[in-house]
């Protein structure tokens, strides 16, 4: 006969298991499955730098040439094409125009809020922004 601390072990554990495979029910989901991330959930982004116009309009920027933004203050994101794979460290705006700075001498600008990204010459071809905080933080 089992002593009754053992007994009370396999009682929790039951317990819990039943609780999670309630849970994963409740959630529509099974441990088999497994979910894609949403592609402008922020929490799958190695992000660096963010700019935000007013309350409303904000961007980010972060590696592989990840930029997102928002239109509702954070609620909601879409990405936006940079056309490259440099990490992306700060970003600073005016107007419709924005720039933002990378790994490796990499320099975008847009003219129409991010529509359209285009690649700046720098003469910069190692990664000095490591190095360099002034620069990793310019606009902010």
């Amino acid at each position: 006969m089992k002593n009754f601390a053992e007994y009370k072990l396999v009682s929790l554990t039951n317990q819990v298991c039943l609780m999670c495979v309630v849970w994963f029910s409740l959630a529509g989901c099974s441990k088999y499955e497994q979910q894609q991330p949403e592609t402008t959930d922020l929490v799958y982004y190695h992000l660096h730098g963010l700019w935000a116009r007013n309350a409303a309009q904000v961007w980010v920027v972060g590696d592989d040439g990840d930029i997102l933004h928002s239109t509702d203050g954070g609620e909601h994101w879409q990405q936006q094409k940079s056309g490259t794979e440099a990490q992306l460290i700060s970003i600073y705006g005016s107007d419709s125009q924005l720039w933002i700075v990378g790994a490796a001498g990499t320099i975008l600008h847009s003219m129409d809020d991010g529509e359209h990204w285009q690649p700046q010459k720098s003469g910069i071809s190692s990664n000095c922004l490591q190095s360099a905080p002034a620069l990793r933080s310019f606009g902010s």
